[in-house]
């Protein structure tokens, strides 16, 4: 959509949960009935796969055209052009892999925080981190990724060293409350997005609210 508000087709590539921005202009989208690819869409139509395997969803990290994900929610490439997917989230089934990956710009993929099947709260090295449901994903100019967790109802932060902290939100409980830290209540958080000063804005489902925090 065009800012006079002009809608044109840019692709049809089937089933699409997922949309981000790549650098370049170009689209990542999640497809698949298993949400188990991520494709590449350049602004004239042309669709390329970038990782998954079609029509067969799981687990297996590797080279990218043989890698297995499922129920990829959430995308984002930064500026050296790897891409961060995250897995879960059936809010109907309650399943998912609870996964945040990584696609390197080699087409190498990798399990970069939480644990298969395992949903819960921790912080602390992504190898012990543990996520539910997380949904969206942003990246900043330094390599920080925010992560949407929806089920534990609070906004997580994994940092380049590989720590996972909790930067929004009291994980585990959900309400509505305006507040620093664990003091603010979310409940079912789904969308995350940044500007250009850092502020980060959350899409906050249950509430009804979108909802930004500020770094002071």
């Amino acid at each position: 959509m065009t800012l006079d508000g002009t809608v044109t087709t840019i692709a049809r590539p089937g089933f699409v949960e997922t949309l981000a921005l790549t650098p370049e202009g170009d689209i990542l989208a999640s497809t698949g009935t298993a949400r188990e690819q991520i494709i590449r869409i350049t602004l004239d139509g042309e669709i390329s796969l970038v990782a998954g395997t079609p029509k067969q969803g799981g687990h297996r990290d590797g080279p990218a055209d043989s890698a297995l994900f499922t129920l990829v929610s959430g995308l984002a490439m930064d500026q050296a052009g790897r891409i961060y997917a995250t897995e879960a989230v059936s809010l109907r089934t309650r399943g998912g892999n609870q996964l945040i990956r990584l696609v390197s710009p080699d087409g190498e993929v990798s399990t970069l925080a939480g644990q298969r099947f395992v949903t819960g709260y921790m912080d602390g090295p992504v190898e012990e981190a543990r996520f539910h449901h997380p949904v969206d994903i942003e990246v900043d100019a330094a390599g920080n990724l925010y992560i949407a967790d929806s089920l534990n109802h609070c906004i997580r932060l994994i940092t380049p060293d590989g720590m996972v902290s909790t930067i929004a939100g009291k994980c585990g409980y959900s309400g509505y409350a305006d507040g620093v830290g664990a003091e603010a209540l979310f409940n079912l958080p789904q969308g995350i997005a940044l500007d250009a000063e850092g502020n980060i804005y959350v899409a906050d489902t249950r509430n009804h609210r979108i909802r930004k925090i500020v770094f002071e």
